[in-house]
């Protein structure tokens, strides 16, 4: 029951705005990088943003969800960086494997996947996850995908993303209580009902420009193979350090261990890294989860 959920409900969806993408690129030859900053600088942004405030979390509620995430991305980024060693990557496919291993989808996918599973129950906790989370994308994600050479150009490329931005100024007036215009909240939501499924498309219109050999399959699929078979034992670890019990272990687990999250890839696009790798893992891992999630799903009760 679980599979036929997720196939209809998270997989299909995301299968069809493919399939429109690919006709669309296949026509137009849109500019993918300009499409890139229409995400980045405005849709980006204004989800995030309604996300944290709506939910009125600030840094105190989150501590225990930070921990968590500080270990749980440490932790995948080691992996990913033994595994690519071991693959011999170049420099840039390193990059682009670490991100795909140890940045996690808990986002478009990941919270209406929780509320399929355990309903409103499960909201505050996957909530707190996906504002934890969140946070390596915004900075560890834009770091990694700049093209500066330097630690202060990579940190100024952190800062130039307004994502980053908007989750801090979000935590502190969650923080202060600092009340936000209700125009604001409606505008931000608005925006950000339109934020997964451009960002899909944007995905999809990738996908079109990739040229698959058997070197780019044979690595994508290694690094899905460790953020859906290897990751969930980690998170697992994770959770019971930090005794996390009930619910919120059981959301927490099933929420972290889906597929790559996208927004790596708009940074890799935006700074004019090849993204080849990124989408590939993206595409896979979102149809392979779809086997993977029911049996996590199963083990988390």
């Amino acid at each position: 029951m679980a599979f036929f959920i997720l196939l209809k409900q998270s997989i299909l969806p995301i299968l069809i705005i493919f399939l429109i993408a690919n006709i669309y690129y296949r026509k137009f030859k849109p500019d993918i990088k300009q499409l890139v900053n229409i995400s980045l600088y405005v849709f980006g942004p204004s989800v995030v943003f309604h996300a944290l405030v709506k939910e009125s979390i600030g840094f105190v509620e989150l501590g225990k969800y930070l921990t968590l995430m500080v270990l749980v991305t440490g932790a995948l980024m080691i992996v990913g960086r033994i595994a690519g060693g071991m693959l011999r990557l170049s420099k840039s496919d390193m990059t682009l494997f670490i991100l795909s291993v140890s940045m996690i989808n808990i986002g478009n996918f990941g919270v209406p996947l929780i509320y399929f599973t355990y309903g409103d129950a499960g909201i505050y906790n996957s909530i707190m996850t996906f504002i934890a989370f969140n946070l390596p994308l915004v900075t560890i994600g834009i770091y990694l995908a700049s093209d500066e050479t330097s630690i202060k150009g990579s940190l100024k490329d952190v800062f130039s993303i307004p994502i980053f931005h908007a989750s801090i100024l979000a935590l502190l007036l969650n923080t202060f209580h600092v009340p936000v215009p209700e125009t604001i909240l409606k505008l931000t939501g608005f925006l950000g009902q339109a934020t997964f499924p451009f960002l899909i498309f944007v995905l999809g219109l990738q996908l079109s420009t990739i040229k698959m050999n058997k070197s780019l399959l044979k690595v994508s699929c290694i690094a899905v193979a460790i953020k859906l078979v290897v990751a969930p034992f980690i998170i697992v670890g994770m959770l019971m350090l930090l005794s996390f019990k009930g619910l919120a272990y059981s959301v927490s687990l099933v929420q972290l261990s889906g597929p790559t999250a996208l927004f790596p890839l708009m940074f890799a696009i935006k700074f004019g890294k090849n993204a080849d790798l990124l989408a590939a893992a993206i595409l896979i891992g979102t149809a392979l989860s779809a086997i993977t999630l029911p049996i996590v799903i199963s083990f988390a009760g």
